[in-house]
């Protein structure tokens, strides 16, 4: 599990899509949503975005878990692929996401999007770059109230 993020750090992205943190741990992260009339397109079914948010979260957060409590990790992301496999329109999803050891400063992960009935709904991968100071788990400390400028 994941310890809470610190101050001036939520996501306000985070809050207006609605979704959950389940699970965040080194190299493996847990996103669910429980969908709604907001998260879907004019065909009324879940908006292909809305699932992409899902694949982009859990791989950030898996790739920038940090050991230490109170330090925090950052990374951009510089390519996102997904598959849309299965059409989903009611309940909630989850995203599964792992990181594959890699480089430095580079990291890759694996996600892949479950319905509410254990369907795969969507794949997905992606390419990311910490930002400096978060190359390690222990990441560093967390500048309270003050936007990650990848210091």
């Amino acid at each position: 599990m994941t310890a809470p993020e610190p101050a001036g750090y939520a996501s306000g992205f985070r809050q207006l899509v609605g979704y959950e943190i389940e699970e965040v741990g080194l190299r493996r992260a847990v996103m669910s949503l429980t969908l709604g009339p907001q998260h879907m397109n004019r065909s009324g079914i879940t908006h292909g975005g809305v699932i992409l948010t899902l694949i982009d979260a859990a791989i950030g957060y898996a790739g920038c878990y940090c050991t230490v409590p109170g330090n925090v990790r950052s990374a951009a992301s510089i390519t996102i692929a997904t598959s849309f496999l299965r059409p989903t329109k009611t309940g909630k999803i989850r995203a599964v996401g792992k990181i594959r050891p890699g480089g430095l400063r580079i990291f890759f992960g694996a996600v892949e999007v479950f319905d509410e009935a254990g369907h795969l709904v969507a794949v997905g991968e992606g390419t990311y770059k910490y930002r400096r100071g978060s190359e390690t788990p222990e990441g560093r400390p967390a500048t309270r109230g003050k936007p990650d400028r990848g210091r």
